[in-house]
């Protein structure tokens, strides 16, 4: 009776695979390459061709196959791939991730979301920008017959051994991503010497002038949007700065014709402020909590932090100074009949303020004199309409501050 009863228990513990999936039912997936044109997304998909892994396959067959979708969201442009492919695209053993640059300023967190609800994908492929919008997912490559393993494989190379890119897992780029005190930068990647056998198999026939793809500089964010790319010395720079130079020739020209190279195996940076103190000037980003004082000089409308920084003695008083009247009664009827309005923003008017506050100060007291300092020449309409209003304006002052006394 025990052994039943024994028996039974073993039943129960002896569970399979509940999301098991058979290999003939699947398309493994290597690279994903998202676009948007015409405001939808392009998604397309690298799928291996099992036919062309088999051995003694006589038939010169495509290594990879390419499937696209197309839709306003980028999950339905997921799901039409899967109307044009025979098996369902696996994406667990997706290689890298190929970012056009038009989805780089306004849709990164869309892409993001999508792929980090995916429960069939793992977080350590790596994320390259396509530069110039290259067909390089179509590209087929020598040596590695999947491009997808072969550009994964030069990345890895070049971080060891040469140190103008970067490394930069799923995982990590979306750590980056939730970090406000964190901009992102990423790898990105261009074909050169193209032709029109570069998506063909024909293109790895050859020992020279075949179409390739290059490592190229690092792509920078602000604020998690697309700002452009760095130079090839402003990326090694960067490595630099955040200890991940590994091997790199440092060249350095002596004299006209001598060079002198030192071959820098690793290096550890460190940031110390020393104490100094951090001073935000002109600025409302979300950096400025951080800094120690704040000098704001035309605050935006939307700004609702205090500054911590606030003399009147920090501008420079004139040097002339008229005196007020003995009796100090000053009455807005006062202002409105008897005064005039000057109304200067700095020379530069950086903000553009000089027209518009014009234009409401003479609303709000038409019988006033205003005149307003302004020295750009564009926005000629407003100008006409400005001087049509009575509004006097003149070019910029030269010692403001003591002309006002005259």
């Amino acid at each position: 009776m025990k052994k039943y009863i024994l028996l039974i228990f073993i039943l129960f513990t002896l569970t399979g695979c509940y999301s098991y999936k058979e290999l003939n039912t699947i398309a493994i997936t290597s690279a994903i390459e998202v676009d948007k044109q015409n405001d939808e997304f392009i998604l397309r998909i690298q799928v291996m061709n099992p036919q062309d892994l088999k051995e003694g396959n006589s038939k010169s067959e495509a290594p990879f196959l390419i499937y696209e979708g197309k839709d306003k969201t980028i999950m339905n442009a997921a799901h039409k791939t899967e109307t044009v492919s025979s098996r369902l695209p696996y994406l667990y053993h997706m290689q890298i991730l190929l970012l056009k640059e038009n989805v780089l300023y306004n849709d990164l967190d869309k892409i993001l979301d999508f792929l980090i609800r995916d429960q069939n994908i793992r977080n350590d492929f790596y994320i390259i920008i396509e530069k110039n919008n290259n067909d390089l997912i179509s590209l087929t490559t020598p040596i590695v017959s999947i491009s997808a393993n072969a550009i994964k494989e030069t990345l890895i190379t070049n971080s060891k051994y040469y140190s103008t890119t970067l490394l930069v897992e799923f995982k990590e780029l979306i750590s980056n991503y939730l970090n406000p005190n964190i901009e992102l930068v990423l790898p990105s990647i261009e074909i050169i010497d193209n032709t029109n056998e570069d998506n063909e198999i024909s293109n790895t026939e050859k020992t020279s002038d075949f179409a390739k793809y290059k490592l190229s500089t690092l792509g920078i964010f602000k604020q998690n949007k697309f700002i452009g790319y760095l130079t090839e010395e402003e990326s090694v720079a960067y490595n630099f700065i955040s200890g991940k130079i590994n091997n790199y020739i440092l060249q350095y020209q002596c004299n006209n014709d001598k060079y002198i190279a030192l071959d820098i195996v690793s290096n550890k940076t460190s940031i110390e402020l020393d104490n100094k103190k951090i001073i935000s000037i002109d600025d409302d980003s979300r950096f400025d909590d951080y800094s120690d004082y704040k000098l704001d000089i035309i605050p935006p409308l939307s700004n609702k932090k205090k500054q911590n920084f606030l003399n009147p003695e920090f501008i420079e008083k004139p040097e002339n100074i008229k005196e007020q009247k003995s009796d100090g009664k000053f009455t807005e009827q006062d202002f409105v009949k008897k005064c005039s309005i000057l109304i200067c923003f700095g020379g530069e008017d950086p903000c553009g303020l000089s027209l518009p506050v014009s234009k409401t100060f003479k609303n709000i007291f038409p019988n006033s004199n205003i005149t307003t300092i302004f020295s750009k020449t564009d926005k000629t309409s407003t100008i006409e309409n400005l001087k049509k209003s009575d509004v006097t304006i003149i070019p910029g002052i030269k010692k403001l501050k003591n002309e006002l006394y005259k």
